[in-house]
């Protein structure tokens, strides 16, 4: 069923107007968090919703790209020695005394001096790659060309892998079957829907190249645990309890940078980065990029999102800025934990260290993002979680409407917002209810699986015969899988056909991507289908770490009964 967003905007708006909480104009004119919570719905509702029509998505890829490349130029004209004050020198001294040192283990061997060292913990991303057209590790690396922008990579591959009976077997499978070895120039640039005025730039990466640098990124995230106490895989709920007590006592801020992913500067890290680790990390990187015009443009930042090391990269960067900046305070060195922590481009540290931060990092390349950046007032925003005075007060962002289950997981979005903010929004979610089937599940349920409610409001009730546990359908996602069969590779319609490669199906195995004799293939749009449920306890609530689960049960409930009834 088609839905107009404007119209569900319009309930959305009229039922934060019967709310009776004056709509502020800004976040920092807000006094509560219900009129932050307010503030940040009315203006976030829509602003990721990715299904305007071709012309608007056609303008906000344009703007992305504009905004790529004008980065990539301010990357290019960075130099080591725009230096206006000795404060600044210092500060740049203690920096390169942390890259030495993070890099460096006991001061002695270097942290990675071969690629063998970096193959031990290679891999396959999830996202597509240049050389193969499907996005898992059976397709990448044995039913496709292997491409590279470096010889240094194929040589260092093929040597290091020679010594498995296995893989030299699947690889000469490989071969034999008409795939071979190319050299690219470098990435592909694409755009995904960020938010309705601009979208997201991504490279898509040669398949060897982002095999390399996926394993180069497992080492240096165990090496971020091991000196700064930075666990990426956690690291993330860590920022928001941080972001939460500094919208409670001031005392913490959040700092966003824009386009960190696209602003490390390749001069930047050839100039303060160990020269061997510069070397390694040219050869991983593409240094070329191909826009969606046809257009070969060389990058001046060392890597893009979508490259494998970007991530832990950019984390080391910011890490070391921080740790530099309490040693030039006196502190001495110091790891993440009760005052400061970095995940990706999310930092956060206490007021008193944020002029030295903020101005190392822009010397090393970054631009402050002054309107996702809290150095002050009672809001602070990390890692997705938005807080005012330690309330959560995230709004619910609409991305799609098309599909079925995706309305499903807004109504449930909807009332769980209810139930934080004591904020009803029964016009918005009867406008969606109209849309979708009576699906009833229970709340600790997945957010598509159909509309939450209490057992009480579930029609047509059953109950197992044999365990006594209560019957349901839910919608479940449908997994796109490659079959192996007696000889031959069954892909979905639509898909490229694969060979069969007996060695690289045991490989396949061993990497855990095969079970069952079946891959699963990642898409875009999930495909789903109804299935028979059965909940042992309906009623155990959905949990929130800002309200005490028995408090949050009863708002939810609540909140349910007057947006659905």
């Amino acid at each position: 069923m088609a839905i107009k967003p404007d119209a569900l905007y319009s309930c959305l708006v009229q039922d934060l107007h019967e709310s009776e909480i004056p709509f502020r104009d800004s976040l920092s004119s807000c006094t509560s968090a219900s009129e932050a919570s307010v503030f940040l719905m009315k203006e976030s509702f829509l602003k990721k919703f990715e299904e305007y029509d071709p012309i608007m998505r056609s303008t906000a890829d344009s703007v992305a790209l504009s905004k790529f490349l004008s980065v990539n130029d301010r990357c290019g004209t960075w130099r080591s020695d725009k230096r206006d004050t000795l404060y600044l020198d210092c500060l740049i001294g203690y920096f390169r005394d942390e890259v030495h040192r993070f890099f460096n283990p006991r001061n002695r061997e270097p942290l990675v001096s071969t690629y063998e060292q970096i193959l031990q913990f290679a891999r396959c991303g999830p996202g597509v790659s240049i050389g193969s057209e499907g996005n898992d590790f059976y397709t990448k690396l044995f039913s496709s060309d292997l491409c590279y922008t470096s010889r240094i990579l194929e040589i260092s591959y093929l040597n290091y892998f020679s010594s498995s009976p296995l893989w030299a077997d699947a690889e000469s499978f490989r071969r034999s079957e008409g795939f071979g070895e190319r050299v690219v120039p470098g990435n592909r640039l694409t755009t995904v829907p960020k938010n309705v005025d601009t979208s997201r730039v991504i490279a898509i990466e040669p398949n060897l190249n982002i095999f390399f640098q996926l394993g180069l990124a497992a080492i240096l995230t165990d090496r971020l645990k091991v000196v700064y106490g930075i666990d990426l895989s956690k690291q993330q709920s860590v920022n928001r309890e941080l972001a939460r007590i500094g919208s409670l006592d001031d005392r913490l801020c959040t700092i966003d940078l824009e386009s960190a992913s696209d602003s490390m500067p390749w001069p930047m890290i050839k100039a303060y980065f160990p020269s061997d680790l510069v070397r390694m990390l040219g050869h991983l990187r593409s240094p070329m990029t191909l826009l969606p015009d046809g257009r070969q443009v060389a990058l001046h930042m060392i890597s893009t999102m979508g490259n494998g090391f970007t991530f832990p990269l950019q984390t080391i960067v910011f890490c070391c800025a921080v740790s530099a900046c309490y040693r030039y305070l006196g502190r001495g060195f110091c790891r993440s934990g009760l005052d400061w922590s970095v995940f990706g481009d999310d930092i956060i540290v206490p007021n008193h260290l944020v002029g030295p931060v903020i101005h190392l990092i822009e010397h090393l390349g970054f631009q402050v993002n002054t309107q996702k950046s809290f150095l002050e007032g009672p809001f602070r925003e990390s890692c997705g979680h938005d807080y005012f005075r330690g309330r959560n007060v995230r709004a619910v962002y609409v991305k799609r409407l098309s599909v079925l289950q995706t309305r499903c997981a807004i109504i449930n979005q909807l009332n769980y917002w209810s139930a934080r903010t004591g904020i009803r929004l029964s016009r918005t979610v009867k406008f969606l209810l109209k849309t979708v089937p009576d699906f009833p599940v229970p709340p600790w349920d997945n957010d598509d699986a159909g509309i939450k409610v209490p057992y009480d409001l579930v029609r047509n009730k059953k109950v197992h015969p044999e365990f006594q546990s209560i019957m349901y359908r839910r919608f479940s996602s449908k997994p796109n899988v490659m079959r192996f069969g007696d000889g031959v590779v069954l892909t979905p319609r639509g898909s490229r056909k694969r060979i069969y490669n007996p060695s690289a199906i045991f490989l396949a195995a061993l990497d855990g991507s095969l079970v069952s004799g079946k891959i699963n293939i990642r898409h875009d749009v999930k495909l789903y289908r109804s299935r028979q449920a059965i909940a042992p306890n309906w009623e155990r609530s959905p949990t929130d770490s800002d309200i005490a689960s028995e408090d949050l049960r009863q708002r939810w409930d609540t909140a349910v009964r007057f947006n659905l009834l």
